[in-house]
Formats: C-alpha cells, structure tokens, sequence
C-alpha cells in the first residue's frame, strides 16, 4: 500500500478512473436491472419496493472518467444482455432461425425485454411511458445491432473455423463487433431521444452511444469469437446426427451366363466316314461351329468368368 504521502496526481487520477470503471461496471450488470425490476413489481402491487443503492455513478467530468463510465457500462451490460437473450432463446427454441429475420426478431425481443422490464424510470418521469420508450428504444437497437453483426461477419474478412487460433477469433470478433455497434449506437441515441419527446439527438449525445456500443459491440464480438469453435464443433455433431445413413448395398450373385442358342453336337461318336477316316465329332451353337477342343476351352472360359 502506497503511504499517504507518496501519492501522486497520477495514482490518484487512476484510481478514480478505476473507481469510475468499477462503479459503472456494477450499476449496469446488477443495480439498475434489479432496481428496473423491482420498481415494476412493486408498481403492478401497488407498493413501492426498496432500491439498491450501493453505488453511485455521477455525471463525468473529464474524458478520461467518460470512457471509464462508457467501457464499464458495456461491460456491465453483458450479464442483463446474457440472461434476457437465453431466456428469449429458451422460450422461442428453433422457431427463431438463423436468418436476418430470426436474428433481428432475437435482437428486437431481447432489447423490448430489457428496456421494459430492467430499466427504471427517473424520478418524476411518466411510469408506463418511460417504460414503453425505453423498450422501444431497446428492441430496435439490439434488433439492429444483431443485423448488421451478422452481415458484418458474414464478410471475408471476418470469417472464421473451427481450426482459426483463440487469439484470431476473438481479434476478428472484436472487431466486428465494434464495427457492428456503431449504427446501433447511432440508432439508440435517436431513438431514445425520439420516444422521449425530445426530438432528433444531439451530436454529443449520438457520439456518446456510438462510442458506448461500440465497446459493447466488441465485447461480444470477443466473447462469440472465443466461443466460436465449440459452436462450430456442436454445429458439425448435429449435421452428422442428422444425416440418413445410406441403405447397405445388396451383393447379389452374377448369374450363370447361358448361350443365347441351343448347343448341337455333331458325330459326337467320331463315326467314320465313307473313306475309312474317323470324322473329326464338331460342336455348332447357332451360327458358329466349334470342334470338341474348342467347345471345352469355351465352356472352361465361361465357368471362369461366372
């Protein structure tokens, strides 16, 4: 521990920036989701429910403590992003697909899930209207970073298998991911201030959730990239599981080859002929004649190929 009269600017500096990091990293993974939900239920029963307070993040003041807030914030997000999307997944099973459509319908419920249910409304905002902008503002957000994530890494450059090394998945994922939050970003600062009654954003404000989703883009981005080879594993197990083996092959016995033309034999006594000499016994089938010698080299050919 560094004594009291050691301490720098700079330390100080950094512990506050780790302070802000760490704080913002809680508020987003633990505190806002459970004041978001216990604010709703204690709406539906009439009964206000106590708020966690054990952390507190204040407006930024330099750019250092902004991107401290901003990369927190992602970070944070992950856990409420994590859980609602394998509850949507759970509930809607295969039915989603893996198209645009089924990703941006993943995307869009996850998003309606989170913005309804785990944000909670400021002090003095109308309840169920706040509710409904936040859910709205959510779904097309997450349905539209889902897009264009996948249109992003279907791109070359992107591509990944099973053998591409950890550290080249997560690099590519992670830049895909940032590439994919940038209009994401874009599209919550405008829809959020669109659903507030606020009109279009301002330049800070869509700076601000470009900057923000782009962290949170890369950091799924990395954590698909780390995961990518057990997909592709798990993937190549249920396609061979799926495949109809092919029906054995039947071996059936060639038949014996039979001529085509009844076989007559000829003097097959060697009778003699008018002169005395023995007629030499001949064999025809059909049109051609063969000797005794010939015929059983023809028969022992055939009894060889049959």
């Amino acid at each position: 521990m560094t004594p009291p009269e050691r301490v720098t600017d700079s330390s100080v500096k950094t512990s506050d920036v780790v302070a802000e990091f760490g704080a913002a990293a809680f508020d987003s993974a633990i505190q806002r989701p459970i004041n978001g939900l216990t604010q709703l239920t204690g709406k539906l029963l009439g009964h206000e429910l106590p708020q966690l307070a054990l952390v507190d993040v204040p407006k930024a003041s330099t750019g250092s403590e902004v991107f401290a807030q901003q990369a927190g914030a992602a970070v944070g997000m992950l856990v409420p992003f994590f859980g609602t999307r394998a509850l949507v997944r759970g509930g809607l099973g295969s039915r989603l697909g893996t198209g645009y459509g089924g990703v941006a319908l993943e995307g869009g419920l996850t998003g309606l899930a989170m913005g309804t249910v785990l944000t909670p409304v400021e002090n003095g905002q109308p309840f169920w209207q706040t509710r409904l902008a936040n859910g709205l503002t959510d779904a097309g957000t997450f349905s539209l970073l889902n897009v264009t994530g996948k249109g992003v890494g279907s791109l070359k450059a992107f591509g990944m298998t099973a053998e591409t090394p950890l550290l080249s998945r997560i690099g590519k994922g992670v830049a895909a991911g940032s590439i994919s939050g940038l209009p994401a970003g874009f599209a919550h600062a405008e829809l959020h201030s669109i659903t507030h009654g606020r009109g279009p954003a301002s330049s800070a404000e869509v700076f601000g959730d470009m900057a923000g989703f782009a962290l949170f883009g890369g950091l799924l981005g990395g954590v698909g990239g780390a995961r990518a080879r057990s997909r592709f594993l798990q993937n190549n197990e249920v396609a061979d599981t799926s495949k109809t083996p092919a029906p054995a092959e039947t071996v059936r016995p060639p038949e014996p080859v039979r001529p085509s033309e009844p076989i007559k034999a000829d003097n097959p006594r060697g009778e003699k002929n008018s002169g005395g000499q023995e007629r030499p016994a001949v064999i025809t089938e059909g049109t051609r004649v063969y000797t005794t010698e010939e015929m059983l080299r023809v028969v022992e050919a055939r009894a060889h190929n049959w």
